[in-house]
């Protein structure tokens, strides 16, 4: 696919279809406003507007690497890079195009120029930083344009906004500059580092004077306007006739295959943004998406790691090892996670007992904000793969979750698998809730408003509990609070392979949880272990689901969400895209996202 970037007259072109905005979020920050899928003609393309629509980023402040990371993200395969410059030699007149087959950079090093980090060292060459064999094929049918178009000139990048003295524009002469613009450099030299093709086409708008012989035309507004009209015309055969480019990237000339040296492994921050720039968008080496997998429509971008949970996965990555899973070492390092655990708040009352059920028990922890009053409960069920978790695991965020809320928190220590496949630790929490509904009184506590939630696995029974209960009409449910929830068992989907390793919970363990806890007579796409294919979704309670950007279960939480808006059911959804699952354990090292999530829990319950 073609990519556009524009700017200095190329910023937005109203001649183009615009199909939808596109989210701006890298790992390297926000890319420039104005990011766009288009149709050119029938041909679908990307447009970005490197230094803004209003034009209002300096040319030594653009995020260079984000734009270019965004752009392959996407789908590009190839850049038609626009600009304004200057001409410093007479035969290159305003109105005319230049398309510089060299470079010369003399911008002050100020600006990220490669998608190398520690630990990742390329080399990649810039011998000939364009597509030469684009540029041909338009010097080849250059007739077709209705304006001069000049080749092989090299282009002089500065950084500006001011442009050079006369004595500093005779030296760009000889060092042998045709033109000079601002944003070149390091746009060709990133697009070179992804793998794309890069065809720089600078439209002349006025002369930098070398002596005091040259005068300018006063009319460089004019001229702008009239290479605009220039530049709709090139867009336009571009996508026409440079099909080949649409289809085949040069990732065999960027870093993907120029890694020299990698250390031991690549961080998760890393892995974040160098798995985008290391596939190819070529059609004929892509990896088409499984027919079945669902299209996800609900924001899920991504933004950076916060350092200190980040400084634990590179601890934990550093550290892991291969070796089989077993149950007595999955429950062990879930444990040890409690380490990082929030602060263990103060609250009224907190007590265990057993609630004794057909002759065996099942232990939960009661958190009341003020026994005084009888509040509204809240239905506890944790995470953990359904084989591991523990009332005291979970003990840190119950007690927020009671104190900002003010509401009955009630926690259930289910069975775990695979000791106890499914459905015992689903059976726990269906009799736990009924149990609270039922006696709510003697809990102090209020069985209207009733509400169930759960993270993860624990989401899984939050559903199956809520879909059970519908049948029963053994409680009434008003509300459900779904926290990364797992509810496609299959996990056939895009996040599960985009983040199967480095950030914690990682694919293999999901699949071997699975293992443990599905008997092998029920299929994964079963609506009664699976949530996302329970059919009358449309009689589920009003929910909140929160959904995190590095999680190989976010697209789970995502498609279950816009499954409840698709039957109209009162869905919230809240995205945190800068953390991992299980984040509502880490409340020491991301406090602020936590408490993000406890108030945005509390503005939904509150909020009828």
């Amino acid at each position: 696919m073609w990519a556009i970037i524009g700017s200095s007259g190329f910023e937005e072109f109203d001649e183009f279809e615009i199909i939808e905005p596109l989210p701006r979020e890298t790992p390297f920050g926000l890319c420039s406003n104005g990011l766009y899928r288009i149709k050119v003609n029938d041909k679908e393309m990307l447009f970005l507007c490197r230094t803004g629509q209003s034009e209002n980023i300096l040319p030594s402040k653009i995020n260079y690497r984000a734009n270019i990371y965004v752009l392959k993200k996407y789908g590009a395969t190839a850049i038609l890079a626009l600009s304004s410059v200057r001409s410093l030699q007479t035969i290159i007149k305003p109105g005319e195009m230049v398309i510089p087959y060299q470079y010369i950079d003399r911008t002050k090093g100020l600006r990220e120029a490669t998608f190398c980090d520690d630990g990742i060292l390329a080399y990649v060459s810039l011998t000939h930083p364009i597509s030469e064999e684009a540029a041909n094929k338009i010097k080849q049918y250059k007739k077709n344009f209705d304006f001069p178009i000049h080749f092989g000139q090299v282009c002089i990048c500065i950084d500006g906004p001011q442009f050079p003295t006369m004595v500093d524009a005779k030296c760009y002469q000889a060092m042998g500059g045709g033109v000079i613009g601002m944003t070149a450099f390091p746009e060709f030299v990133l697009a070179r580092e992804a793998g794309l093709h890069y065809l720089p086409c600078n439209f002349i708008v006025d002369y930098v004077p070398w002596s005091n012989n040259i005068i300018n035309n006063d009319c460089i507004l004019q001229t702008r306007f009239d290479n605009h009209a220039k530049a709709v015309m090139l867009v336009k055969w571009v996508g026409m006739h440079l099909t080949e480019f649409a289809l085949s990237d040069c990732n065999d000339l960027g870093i993907a295959s120029s890694i020299s040296g990698l250390g031991d492994r690549m961080t998760p921050k890393q892995q974040s943004w160098f798995s985008v720039l290391a596939k190819s968008n070529s059609v004929s080496v892509q990896v088409k998406p499984k027919s079945e997998l669902r299209e996800v429509t609900l924001y899920h971008g991504l933004k950076m790691i916060p350092d200190k949970l980040q400084n634990l996965l590179d601890f934990v990555n550093k550290y892991k090892k291969e070796s089989p899973l077993n149950i007595e070492s999955v429950r062990r390092s879930a444990s040890s996670l409690m380490l990082y655990a929030g602060e263990k708040i103060e609250l009224t009352s907190i007590r265990d007992f057993a609630l004794k059920i057909d002759k065996r028990e099942i232990n939960v922890r009661l958190y009341h904000p003020d026994p005084s009053k009888y509040l509204p409960i809240i239905i506890y069920t944790h995470g953990g793969g359904f084989v591991s978790g523990t009332l005291n695991s979970f003990d840190s965020p119950c007690r927020y979750l009671a104190k900002i809320t003010n509401r009955v928190v009630l926690a259930i220590d289910y069975r775990l698998a695979p000791e106890n496949p499914y459905p015992s630790g689903l059976d726990d929490v269906y009799i736990a809730a009924k149990w609270a509904y039922n006696h709510a009184h003697d809990i102090k506590a209020s069985n209207e408003d009733f509400t169930l939630a759960g993270d993860s696995s624990g989401g899984n029974y939050t559903v199956l509990c809520i879909e059970k209960s519908l049948q029963t009409r053994d409680f009434n449910v008003t509300n459900q609070i779904l926290i990364y929830p797992t509810t496609d068992l299959s996990h056939n989907t895009e996040s599960m392979c985009e983040f199967s390793q480095g950030y914690l919970l990682e694919s293999r363990n999901v699949n071997w949880y699975n293992e443990q806890y599905r008997p092998k007579g029920i299929n994964a796409d079963d609506s009664r272990i699976s949530p996302l294919y329970i059919k009358n979704l449309e009689k589920m309670p009003r929910t909140l689901v929160f959904t995190a950007g590095y999680d190989p279960l976010r697209d789970e939480g995502l498609l279950f969400a816009q499954a409840l808006m698709e039957r109209g059911v009162d869905t919230h959804h809240y995205h945190f895209d800068n953390m991992i699952h299980g984040f509502i354990n880490f409340g020491k090292l991301v406090p602020q996202e936590c408490e993000i999530l406890y108030q945005r829990i509390d503005r939904f319950l509150t909020a009828r």
